[in-house]
């Protein structure tokens, strides 16, 4: 079987669902710096490995603190003053167990009312048992900082890396790139067979792709939704499922699957315990990209607070994509437009900004869909593919004024048998849009009174026509210097 119904990769990403964690009334709710934080995690790594007070003894089947249920209630009870962050740590640390079940973690911490100890008494506990705590010194951050300093000197003789990417000239490795559209234009079938073609090694619109594994977060769709977006996907590329086995999909409709929230108690922004999971699945799997999809569903902010969207984008997106270096990509919608002016992102600017690379998908009024690079910080914008749905899935197309390739060629044919009539006619018609415009005139029907072609599909057929030299424009008919005719060559 494939990794397409792996019930591994869905027991992580099916949990109960959350069940509102309420506040506590108690005045004792405290705020921890992330070097106590740090300190904290160690402290409870130490006493999970540390022998619980019952058992005196080493023995094949010795029980720890976290595993001995009291000392487990009691250590949530501590950490319950914390709040949000404090339910993190307890259930990060419940789940390194076999027996871990995330309904009961839940119900527990929801039972604990008005705490009168805090997170200290780990700390104590810890220490009394041989914990060692590390102290962070004062003016250890000027010391980290001193660290870190980068000295161009340090380049002398190093060869200057280049950006890599994923897909060459559209998603960089490295850092996090935004893909937006339109409801319903198509952007999880694009994700989908992003996906297919590097798991694959298959060509994506004609380019390359970095192969391996692929994971994608689809907060919007269900095993089945995913699973009749893959076949038509299968049959395009010829693929069976069984070869499929570097595709992840994680279906989270229904599900709370925020990456970054508020904590109403330190009033500020965390990385949940959903991207912690996805963190350490990313870690097991090393793939060569993620797709989130989508932003509304994984951003627990405000979207036109500039700081909060940039620390969603850097901090939950963009750590994944550097710890890993592989490519993230991150599918949003667009903000309504006006008549004239298509959005091409939604909310603060920030978003734009903060999106080292951004593409947008786009359909016109022929059910062309066009992919462009609207941002690239490391490379050149413009680039795009045109392409159009068929049996579900995208097919490419030539150009953008037609669906596809078969209608492209009959507008050619018929273009051609338009331009010999109105030759024969002797009927002045030029591609000058005053007077006689002929896409203009062809769109009236010609010799039939009827065409099914607007003006700008003509204006194409005829460009590439006179481009190609298949056509060629000659003096007309009359004593005017501005009559013109369109002639076919016939060679």
């Amino acid at each position: 079987m494939s990794k397409f119904y792996s019930a591994n990769v869905f027991k992580l990403h099916y949990p109960p669902k959350r069940k509102s964690i309420k506040k506590s009334k108690s005045p004792l709710l405290v705020t921890i710096s992330d070097p106590e934080l740090a300190c904290l995690r160690d402290a409870l790594n130490f006493l999970s490995d540390k022998p619980a007070p019952s058992s005196q003894s080493c023995s094949e089947n010795e029980t720890t603190y976290l595993t001995d249920y009291s000392e487990w209630v009691s250590i949530g009870i501590n950490l319950k003053s914390l709040g949000v962050v404090g339910y993190e740590v307890w259930d990060s640390f419940s789940k390194r167990f076999d027996d871990y079940d995330e309904a009961q973690v839940l119900t527990k911490w929801a039972s604990f009312k008005n705490p009168v100890t805090d997170y200290t008494e780990i700390l104590k506990k810890a220490k009394y048992h041989g914990w060692a705590e590390h102290v962070v010194e004062e003016g250890s951050d000027k010391t980290n900082l001193e660290a870190s300093v980068f000295r161009l000197s340090d380049l002398d003789g190093k060869p200057v890396p280049k950006q890599e990417y994923f897909m060459p000239e559209y998603i960089p490795i490295g850092v996090p790139a935004g893909l937006y559209a339109d409801g319903g234009v198509g952007k999880s079938l694009v994700a989908q067979q992003l996906m297919t073609c590097a798991a694959s090694g298959s060509e994506f619109f004609g380019h390359e792709l970095k192969q391996g594994v692929v994971v994608g977060v689809f907060c919007e769709n269900t095993v089945d939704h995913l699973h009749m977006r893959q076949d038509p996907i299968n049959q395009h590329y010829d693929l069976k499922y069984s070869d499929l086995e570097n595709i992840h999909y994680f279906p989270r409709q229904g599900f709370d699957n925020a990456l970054l929230a508020n904590d109403p108690i330190r009033r500020e922004l965390i990385l949940t315990s959903f991207w912690t999971a996805l963190y350490e699945y990313m870690e097991k799997v090393k793939p060569v990209l993620l797709v989130v999809d989508t932003i509304a569903d994984t951003f627990g902010g405000n979207e036109i607070d500039r700081n909060q969207t940039r620390q969603y984008v850097q901090r939950a997106l963009g750590r994944i994509a550097m710890d890993f270096n592989c490519a993230v990509l991150a599918l949003g919608h667009v903000a309504k437009g006006s008549k004239d002016q298509v959005s091409e992102y939604s909310g603060s600017t920030s978003w734009n900004n903060s999106f080292r690379a951004r593409l947008l998908m786009t359909k016109n009024d022929y059910s062309v869909v066009n992919l462009s690079v609207k941002k690239a910080n490391d490379g050149e914008t413009g680039q795009s593919i045109n392409m159009v749905w068929d049996n579900g899935v995208f097919i490419a197309t030539d150009n953008s004024n037609v669906k596809n390739q078969v209608e492209w060629d009959n507008l050619i044919k018929d273009t051609l048998e338009l331009v010999d009539q109105f030759a024969r006619r002797k009927s002045n018609i030029s591609m000058s849009q005053k007077g006689n415009y002929a896409p203009r005139e062809f769109s009236r029907g010609g010799r039939t009174g009827d065409s099914k072609w607007t003006p700008k599909q003509y204006a194409s057929a005829l460009d590439e026509l006179l481009n190609k030299g298949k056509i060629k424009i000659v003096k007309g008919h009359g004593n005017s210097s501005g009559n013109t005719i369109l002639k076919c060559n016939h060679n």
